[in-house]
């Protein structure tokens, strides 16, 4: 059985909860990046686009997604398109504070992310079409998980790193509907 991964983003119901949720804890992040691509490119905002690119993109991201072509140090495109944004990170200093207080953020373009998006949705054999073959939406996101239990290496970054880290740092960023993911 193959899942429209896209039907399941537009729904937004708790289907779309259920397999975000089984991403994360299945350490298969691509969905989820392509899924806040969409949010972003709704309200794109100088804070979104530097937590995407700091959470999944960077060379050094602790969640960062199979994407290399595409992505630094063997592509540079998304890097020269955020340098504007990093420059004014550098002055700005935090999402949460005073906006009168900090310069007034570059508008990102809304498809700043999509030829990433495109990457991966044009390989077959890559996460997107892995989870699309594999996720079944009768079950819950544990129970899709080869032998129904997260493995110790998946626990381990659930707790470690998506909880503690990444999803605070993209729901501080203006990611909201993440908050209750994993």
């Amino acid at each position: 059985m193959t899942v429209d991964i896209h039907a399941i983003f537009s729904k937004g119901d708790k289907e779309l909860i259920d397999l975000l949720e089984y991403c994360a804890r299945s350490v298969q992040l691509e969905p989820i990046f392509v899924f806040l691509v969409g949010e972003y490119r709704a309200i794109p905002t100088a804070w979104k686009a530097l937590a995407l690119y700091d959470v999944f993109c960077a060379p050094q991201a602790l969640g960062r997604i199979r994407a290399a072509p595409v992505l630094p140090p063997l592509n540079f495109r998304i890097l020269a398109s955020l340098q504007p944004l990093q420059r004014w990170r550098e002055q700005a200093p935090c999402p949460n504070a005073d906006p009168s207080s900090m310069p007034p953020a570059p508008l990102p373009a809304k498809f700043l992310f999509d030829f990433i998006v495109d990457h991966l949705e044009a390989e077959p054999s890559g996460t997107l079409g892995q989870v699309s073959q594999s996720y079944d939406p009768n079950l819950t996101p544990v129970q899709n998980l080869p032998g129904g239990k997260m493995s110790p290496a998946q626990r381990a970054f659930v707790e470690r790193i998506w909880e503690p880290i990444l999803r605070p740092r993209l729901v501080a960023a203006g990611f909201r509907r993440i908050a209750s993911i994993a």
